[in-house]
C-alpha cells in the first residue's frame, strides 16, 4: 500500500488541537503553548514481516527570540485513535500517547534533553526516556530551509533506519539504527501522522509532503481455499471483438465466490492467439478497483511474445480470452477461458459485403460494431456520448464510438435455446436514457413473467453501473410476447408502452396496465394529472393509464411534442398512430379495429418494431418483417416518412430507404438517429437483430450496430 501526499486535507487527515491542514499541514504556530497533531484518517495494517519506508520533508521556524519544542513523526494504536494528542511543550505533543513509536525532532533542551537540536526514537508516548538517541545533528532543525527525513524498517530482518538530512539527498548512513520488532509497540495496524507542541519559546512547525509504503506479505492460512473461476460477462462469447480495443469485463457487482469468505485482492488477464502456446498479451496482479473488474486492452497490460511491440491484436483472428481472480491470501481461482474472434477491419471503417441497401443517393452504410445477441432497441446517452441499447435475453448494454460494447447490468435470465417464434420473445425490450439524473430505465419481463421497470445509476464515465432500483412492478403474469416495449422520457414523465399479453379484451379494459401507453413519474410513481387519476379507491393500473386500446405497440418515438407509436397487428393492419392523453386507439381483437386513428397502416403485415426521427422532420421505421425470416422476405426494410406540420398526417405513405439484400437472417430492429457532436458521426443507426449466418441461430450472438449516414461530395 502506497500513501503518497503533496497537500493535507480533512479527506485524508483528522487534525487536532492547532492543527490545519490544506496545501501544507501546519502543526503549530509562532505563538506560545500550542500542541497540534494529525493523523491518517485510516489505520494501516502492519504484519510482523511487514517492510516499511517513509519519506517526509519538515519546516520548522523559529521565533526570533529562539524556537521550542519540537515535532514529531511516526505511528500508534492508542485508544484514542485519530483523535490522540498529548501534552504540549517539551512533550511535543506526543507524551500520553500509549501504543506509539515515533522519531523526535527537538528544538529545545530540557532537563531529560541531550541538547537543543537532536534527534530520537520515542515510544509508547514518552519523550523523556528515548528508546535511542540520536545526538547533536550538524544543521540547525530550526534555521534550515527543509528537512528530509527516511524511515525504513525491514520486518523480516527486524531492522528500523532512520535518516535525516537537509537536502532531498539520502545520506549514506543512518541517523538511527537499531534492532525491533515494530509489532511489539503497534499490534497488528496502526494510524500514521504527526504531532508538534510551543512552550514559552515557539516555532512554526509544518509538514510540506509525505510518502509511506507499506508491504505487508501474508501468510495464508494452511486451511484456505482458492476462490472459484470469475464470469466473464463482456464480451459474450465467440461474439467479434475489436482488434484495437477490448474490454473485458466481469460483473459489476462482483463479489469473490470464495469458500473462505476472502475479499477480492487481485485479477490476472491473458490474451492467446489461438494455436499459440503462449500469451500474446497479459496484464498480472491488477488491484485497482476499476480496472481489476474491467481489463482494458491496451490502457492496462503489455504485449508480449508474437505480439511484443504491437498496440493492438491481429485482425481476423480467433484469440483465447481467460481471466483468474484471486483472495488476500495470494489463492488464485482456475481460469475462465473462452474463445471470441477479432473483427477483419476496425469497428467503424466503412464495410463491404453489407447486405443492406440505401435506396437513395448520397448514403453510405457501415457496422459500427458487431457480437450482440437479440439488440431490440436503442437510446442515447447525451451526457458520455454513448449509445445505449436493450439485447432481449442478456439486458442493457453500451457502446462507445470506438465500437466498444459494455454489459452494465445482468437484470435477466431467460433463455429460450433457439425457440425465438411469438410465443418466445418474452425479454428486456424498452430503454430510455435521463439526462439529468444519469440514470437508465429498462423494461422487461422477470422471472415470474410480471412487467418490470428497472432504474440503472451509472457511472460517471456511463459505462457501468453503480446503483439499481425497482422502480415499477404489476404483479400479473404476462406472455411471452405482447409485453412491455418501448420506453421514452419526455417533460421528465417515463412513458411505457404496454402489449395485450396476447389477450385482446385487456386493452379496453381500464382495470388492466395491458394494450396500454402508461405514463408514471421516474420513481415510478403515478401521475396525478393522468387522465384517469382517482386516489379516491387508491393507486392501481388506471392511474397511470395515458392511452389505450393497443395490441403490440412496440416502438415509439417523440417528435415536436408528439409521441408516435408503431404497432403490430395480428394478420394485417399494422399501423402508425399518434397518441392523445386519455383516448382510446380502439383494439378489440378484430384486425379493421387496428384501423382507429391511424396515421398510416400497412394492409399486410411487415412488424413495424420501432420509429425514430432525425432533426428535420423525417421519421424512419424498421420493418422486421416475419420472425426469423430468410432472404428477402416482406419487410426486412426501414421505411421513411414525413409528418405534416400540425403532426395529424403524413405527406406521404412510408417508402423504403434501406432495404435487406442479403440471403441470410438479419432484420432490422432497434433505431437510433444521432447528431453530430457526440463522438458518433451523424446518422441513422440500426440493429440487425439476428445474426445473418443461419447456422448460429437466432439467439446465436453475432447481430451488428448500423449505421447510415450521408456521404460527402
Amino acid at each position: 500500500m502506497e500513501y503518497t501526499f503533496s497537500e493535507f486535507d480533512a479527506n485524508s487527515f483528522v487534525f487536532n488541537g492547532t492543527a490545519i491542514g490544506d496545501e501544507i499541514l501546519q502543526l503549530t504556530t509562532k505563538s506560545e503553548w500550542q500542541s497540534g497533531s494529525a493523523w491518517y484518517k485510516e489505520q494501516i495494517p502492519i504484519t510482523a514481516s511487514a517492510d516499511i519506508d517513509f519519506y517526509t520533508v519538515f519546516q520548522i521556524s523559529a521565533s526570533e527570540e529562539g524556537g521550542a519544542d519540537g515535532l514529531t513523526v511516526g505511528f500508534q494504536s492508542n485508544p484514542t485513535g485519530k483523535n490522540a494528542l498529548g501534552l504540549g511543550g517539551g512533550r511535543l505533543g506526543y507524551h500520553g500517547i500509549s501504543d506509539s513509536l515515533a522519531i523526535e525532532l527537538d528544538t529545545f533542551k530540557n532537563s531529560w534533553d541531550l541538547d537543543d537540536n537532536h534527534g530520537a526514537l520515542i515510544v509508547n508516548g514518552d519523550p523523556k526516556d528515548p528508546l535511542l538517541n540520536g545526538g547533536n545533528l550538524s544543521f540547525d532543525l530550526d534555521r534550515v530551509e527543509k528537512i528530509h527525513l527516511w524511515l525504513e524498517y525491514s520486518g523480516t530482518n527486524d531492522i528500523l533506519e532512520v535518516f535525516l538530512n537537509n537536502a532531498d539527498k539520502k545520506p549514506e548512513n543512518p541517523y538511527l539504527t537499531t534492532e525491533l520488532q515494530i509489532e511489539d509497540y503497534l499490534g497488528s495496524e496502526a494510524y500514521f501522522g504527526f504531532t508538534a507542541a510551543t512552550g514559552s519559546k515557539f516555532s512554526e512547525h509544518s509538514v510540506l509532503e509525505a510518502n509511506l509504503f507499506v508491504n505487508n506479505p501474508l501468510e495464508a492460512p494452511l486451511d484456505n481455499n482458492p476462490p472459484k473461476a470469475p464470469q466473464i460477462i463482456n464480451p459474450l462469447p465467440e461474439s467479434i471483438i475489436n482488434p484495437a480495443s477490448l474490454k473485458f469485463q466481469l460483473p459489476e457487482d462482483f463479489t469473490l465466490d470464495d469458500p473462505d469468505g476472502d475479499q477480492h485482492a487481485n485479477t490476472d488477464y491473458e490474451i492467446w492467439l489461438e494455436g499459440e502456446n503462449q500469451p500474446a498479451w497479459v496484464a498480472y496482479d491488477v488491484t485497482d478497483d476499476f480496472f481489476k473488474i474491467h481489463g482494458i486492452v491496451p490502457t492496462i497490460g503489455t504485449f508480449v511474445n508474437s505480439h511484443s511491440g504491437r498496440d493492438s491484436l491481429l485482425p481476423n483472428n480467433n484469440y483465447i480470452l481467460r481471466v483468474r481472480v484471486a483472495d488476500k491470501w495470494g489463492a488464485e481461482s482456475p481460469w475462465t477461458e473462452q474463445i471470441n474472434r477479432t473483427a477483419s477491419v476496425t469497428a467503424t471503417s466503412p464495410q463491404e459485403n453489407i447486405p443492406w441497401k440505401v435506396l437513395e443517393e448520397g448514403y453510405a452504410i457501415d457496422v459500427v460494431t458487431e457480437g450482440l445477441r437479440l439488440p431490440v432497441q436503442l437510446d442515447f446517452n447525451t451526457t458520455n456520448g454513448l449509445i445505449v441499447g436493450s439485447e432481449l435475453h442478456d439486458g442493457p448494454f453500451t457502446v462507445d464510438s470506438t465500437g466498444n460494447v459494455y454489459r452494465l447490468a445482468k437484470l435477466i435470465d431467460y433463455d429460450p435455446g433457439n425457440d425465438i417464434g411469438g410465443q418466445s420473445e418474452r425479454g428486456a425490450i424498452g430503454i430510455a436514457y435521463h439526462e439529468e439524473s444519469h440514470s437508465l430505465f429498462q423494461g422487461l419481463l422477470d422471472a415470474n413473467a410480471h412487467p418490470v421497470i428497472y432504474r440503472l445509476f451509472l457511472s460517471d464515465d456511463g459505462l457501468s453501473t453503480v446503483s439499481i432500483e425497482k422502480i415499477w412492478e404489476y404483479p400479473d403474469e404476462g406472455k411471452q410476447a405482447h409485453q412491455i416495449g418501448n420506453l421514452a422520457i419526455h417533460d421528465g414523465y417515463l412513458y411505457v408502452n404496454m402489449g395485450d399479453k396476447f389477450d385482446a379484451q385487456t386493452a379496453e379494459n381500464l382495470d388492466s396496465p395491458w394494450g396500454k401507453i402508461l405514463r408514471m413519474s421516474l420513481d415510478g410513481s403515478a401521475v396525478a394529472n393522468n387522465p384517469f387519476y382517482d386516489v379516491s379507491d387508491g393507486i392501481n393500473a388506471k392511474d397511470y393509464i395515458y392511452s389505450y386500446g393497443f395490441r403490440n405497440p412496440i416502438g415509439g418515438d417523440w417528435f415536436d411534442g408528439e409521441y408516435y407509436v408503431v404497432e403490430n397487428g395480428p394478420n394485417r393492419n399494422d399501423r402508425l398512430v399518434v397518441t392523445l392523453p386519455g383516448k382510446s386507439y380502439g383494439w378489440n381483437g378484430k384486425a379493421n379495429s387496428l384501423l382507429t386513428d391511424a396515421l398510416y397502416v400497412w394492409g399486410v403485415t411487415e412488424s413495424p418494431v420501432d420509429i425514430a426521427f432525425d432533426d428535420g422532420g423525417n421519421g424512419y421505421i424498421s420493418l422486421s418483417g416475419p420472425t426469423y425470416g430468410s432472404g428477402r422476405s416482406k419487410g426486412k426494410t426501414i421505411d421513411k416518412v414525413t409528418i405534416t406540420e400540425d403532426g395529424s398526417t403524413l405527406d406521404s405513405k412510408p417508402t423504403d430507404f434501406i432495404r435487406y439484400t442479403g440471403d441470410g437472417k438479419e432484420t432490422a430492429s432497434g433505431l437510433l438517429y444521432i447528431s453530430e457532436g457526440f463522438g458518433f458521426s451523424e446518422g441513422l443507426y440500426w440493429t440487425s437483430l439476428y445474426p445473418d449466418n443461419p447456422d448460429l441461430g437466432p439467439t446465436g450472438v453475432g447481430a451488428k450496430l448500423y449505421r447510415v449516414s450521408e456521404v460527402l461530395s
